[in-house]
């Protein structure tokens, strides 16, 4: 009879579970598809409104986590079509006819979808035609819902706070209170926080370790910002490897967790910066391109499982509302700003953050994986753990001090003796300046008496 029941119990709870399923989407990346989208234009529009849209338009398909090839009409070759199910045309330049018969005879064949930029006609009828498109907050917000609908994509984007521009040598006080600010406020945040890949043992370093220990307890997310390629010369591949899996050691062996990394656009189509500096992350923050420095330039882009799009937080407010909407985008978002010592301007900035009334997302809610050599970081559910031990809310939560020694003293007895040997060299040399004296004034009489002139 009781078996009867057990067994009885087992089956209606196997029946629910297959009716009604754990919901895991709340928690999981949206959807994973990696769309292979072939990017295509006519010119750059250097000088004219449409300069930069191009480069919008790779940064909001890498956000959609798509696959994008990015070439201009006159590099397309034969063939290169057959492999993509979306095709986006960009025309900035209506008056160029364009002459490239590869590209105007696999246009013909292809029957994949078709989103076309610009005043002109479009080849053939397109899904979705954008007769003009300039960069700017509320014209990539507006593309954003074009492409969403476009690539089918199901689920709301998100939208997280972000604070750039975290060095060691910041007021690592004022980075305390502003975590402080915010997690009084109920707003969880990524950090992006600039490497460091010598020294890692000096004073300093122990100071800005501590530090981010801090930010990680007030409910802080930590990403590696990519490092400045002009204050790094002679960088290559396994350089540039071999200094972010370090760093990323660093960070693990004290306790700190770092879920992705944030750089610019450009590294994206960078085969050394993708393949060598991105490897280690399935998660991105990618920015505008400030100062683009290739080193071995692609024109296929790397993908990750979550990638943000960051728009400024002092572009924020020229949104206003769009269709009803608020101040959100359909792609998964970071709201940015650089950390300042200028006290004034953060609390300016931390106003405007909490001014939103954005309900902002905590990072470490979603699947972020990182790996190296040594270490493996995962965050999932807001539980973050290194090497499967799990990272605790209260680690790292004690203030750093500014008069905290980091530097273990030298021992007394060092101090003393070297104090007897100053003594010591102190008396001998005021002896020496005395007889030497002595000497000057007895040779002064002495050549006084033997030269001077009788009366």
């Amino acid at each position: 009879m009781r078996r009867k029941k057990v067994c009885s119990l087992l089956l209606l709870l196997l029946a629910c579970m297959l009716l009604f399923p754990p919901d895991s989407g709340a928690a999981e990346p949206a959807a994973a598809q990696t769309e292979r989208v072939l990017l295509l234009y006519d010119s750059l529009g250097i000088g004219t409104r449409a300069e930069g849209n191009v480069a919008v338009m790779e940064r909001l398909l890498a956000a959609y986590r798509a696959q994008v090839t990015s070439l201009s009409l006159e590099q397309y070759k034969r063939g290169m079509m057959g492999t993509y199910g979306k095709l986006i045309v960009v025309v900035n330049a209506p008056d160029l006819a364009v002459s490239n018969e590869a590209f105007l005879a696999d246009f013909r064949a292809f029957k994949g979808g078709y989103l076309h930029i610009g005043e002109n006609e479009p080849f053939r009828q397109a899904d979705v035609h954008v007769p003009v498109f300039e960069k700017g907050i509320v014209n990539e917000a507006r593309m954003a819902e074009v492409l969403g609908t476009w690539l089918d994509v199901k689920l709301p984007g998100r939208t997280f706070a972000l604070v750039k521009d975290i060095y060691p040598f910041s007021d690592l006080q004022l980075l305390q209170n502003m975590a402080d600010r915010l997690y009084d406020a109920g707003i969880p945040f990524i950090a992006s926080v600039q490497p460091v890949f010598s020294n890692t043992d000096f004073p300093a370093m122990k100071r800005y370790l501590s530090a981010l220990q801090y930010v990680q307890s007030r409910n802080g997310s930590i990403i590696v910002n990519a490092p400045v390629v002009q204050a790094t010369p002679g960088l290559n591949g396994q350089t540039l490897q071999a200094r972010m899996e370090s760093f990323i050691a660093v960070l693990a062996e004290n306790r700190i967790a770092p879920l992705g990394i944030g750089a610019e656009l450009y590294w994206t189509y960078d085969t050394v910066f993708a393949n060598n500096g991105m490897r280690f992350f399935d998660s991105a923050v990618l920015y505008p391109d400030v100062s683009p420095l290739h080193i071995e330039r692609t024109n296929m882009s790397r993908t990750f499982v979550s990638s943000l799009y960051s728009v400024r937080l002092d572009d924020l407010a020229k949104m206003g509302k769009l269709g009803g909407q608020s101040q959100t985008f359909r792609t998964d978002t970071a709201v940015t700003f650089d950390f300042t010592d200028d006290k004034e301007l953060l609390a300016k900035n931390l106003k405007a953050l909490v001014g939103t009334r954005i309900a902002f997302d905590d990072y470490k809610e979603y699947r972020h994986e990182v790996r190296s050599g040594s270490h493996t970081i995962v965050s999932l559910h807001a539980a973050v753990s290194i090497d499967g031990k799990m990272v605790h809310e209260q680690e790292g939560s004690d203030p750093v001090k500014d008069d905290y020694k980091y530097q273990e003293e030298v021992q007394k007895s060092f101090t003393t003796l070297f104090s007897v040997q100053n003594r010591i060299f102190i008396v001998i040399i005021a002896a020496t300046l005395v007889i030497f004296g002595c000497f000057l004034l007895i040779g002064r009489r002495l050549y006084l008496r033997k030269f001077k002139i009788r009366g």
